[in-house]
């Protein structure tokens, strides 16, 4: 299973190959956005869409 598809299905914990796997992702893809979409999705599932606002 591809490291992005574990995140998705919300498995977090990922191999050192795994996370090489996803710094080499081409930030000019669409795999690249998939990567912040399920990111996304699991700070706003972990954090219940609050954040914090800095001035």
């Amino acid at each position: 299973m591809k490291a992005i598809e574990k995140i998705k299905a919300g498995n977090i914990d990922l191999s050192e190959d795994e996370i090489i796997e996803l710094l080499r992702i081409n930030n000019f893809s669409s795999e690249y956005y998939d990567l912040l979409a399920a990111s996304n999705a699991l700070s706003r599932r972990k954090f219940g869409n609050r954040g914090y606002v800095f001035t």
